[in-house]
């Protein structure tokens, strides 16, 4: 397990936005998004599920730098972008307090 989970004494980091930072067993860090989906059956009806998309690092700081590529992409102006930014740069140092 990562260091940073041993000083946290937990199992999951939260971040934002569905994105949550996880332990692998190679003592690496896996960065997980879950989004909300809807699929349409044969019968033509409609059900939600949970799309999880998994992304291996093997550093923390590699997995929050591909967070923030991954967040930043959604923006849809530059006043949102520094919003992310900002929020992201706030997590990372509330995570350096600790790593």
């Amino acid at each position: 397990m990562n260091e940073v989970f041993k000083k946290l004494n937990s199992e999951r980091i939260e971040l934002t936005d569905g994105y949550v930072l996880l332990p692998d067993s190679f003592n690496g860090i896996v960065l997980q998004r879950e989004t909300e989906k809807t699929r349409r059956k044969k019968d033509k009806t409609e059900e939600k599920y949970i799309h999880v998309e998994t992304i291996y690092q093997p550093t923390i700081s590699k997995a929050l730098t591909r967070y923030l590529q991954l967040t930043a992409s959604e923006a849809k102006s530059i006043e949102e972008l520094r919003d992310i930014v900002l929020r992201v740069e706030d997590k990372i140092n509330s995570l350096k307090e600790v790593w």
